[in-house]
């Protein structure tokens, strides 16, 4: 049953922007945090964060989808939340790894990255007409894992998980994945940053 209002909320024309979205941030991500010298490694977990946040926003404005930019239960950072056919999705990312376990899920996503703290476990599992799933995303410098994961409103675990095909041959020219626009507006914003920095 969630199988199938995920496929009817986000269908696979919507699941390919997605995936191209992140392609895209992840490679912008990697040039930029170069910029940072020896703070290049902690400044690309940021630039991931932020990347795959604006590309994904980017792509739901292009798709017509309602989206909106939330803050988490804990009110101490804004999260991405796109909605579609009652579903709503947001995404999360899980640096190097390419998948969580029941502990590392409560640790990484608990309470303070939930959305939606005012959902009951019973109403939640038994209605997905108003379902919440995370788009979860891993990497280093290039993206290496996708899943579509629906945690219990408990954060006790996921109820559902689904890996997505990342693999943008599949679908599209890799060379068309990059948003040249938005990067050079980026990358002319922090240059000039830099050079006040310097002065």
């Amino acid at each position: 049953m969630v199988e199938k209002q995920l496929i009817e909320a986000f269908p696979e024309h919507l699941r390919k922007e997605f995936i191209l979205s992140l392609h895209s941030a992840y490679r912008v991500a990697a040039e930029e945090k170069k910029l940072f010298g020896s703070f290049s490694d902690r400044a690309g977990a940021y630039l991931k964060h932020f990347w795959s946040d604006a590309f994904l926003e980017k792509a739901a404005k292009s798709l017509k989808l309602d989206y909106r930019v939330e803050l988490n239960a804990a009110r101490n950072t804004p999260h991405l939340n796109i909605r579609s056919n009652n579903w709503q999705l947001t995404p999360h990312s899980l640096g190097n790894r390419k998948a969580l376990n029941v502990a590392a899920y409560r640790k990484h996503l608990s309470r303070t990255n939930d959305l939606f703290e005012d959902h009951e476990d019973t109403s939640f599992a038994q209605n997905f007409s108003h379902g919440y799933v995370q788009l979860l995303h891993s990497g280093g410098s290039t993206l290496e894992a996708v899943s579509l994961s629906v945690p219990a409103s408990s954060n006790a675990g996921i109820i559902y998980s689904e890996a997505m095909n990342i693999d943008v041959n599949t679908f599209i020219n890799p060379e068309e994945v990059i948003n040249d626009e938005l990067v050079n507006k980026l990358r002319i914003r922090v240059e000039e940053q830099l050079k006040r920095s310097n002065e």
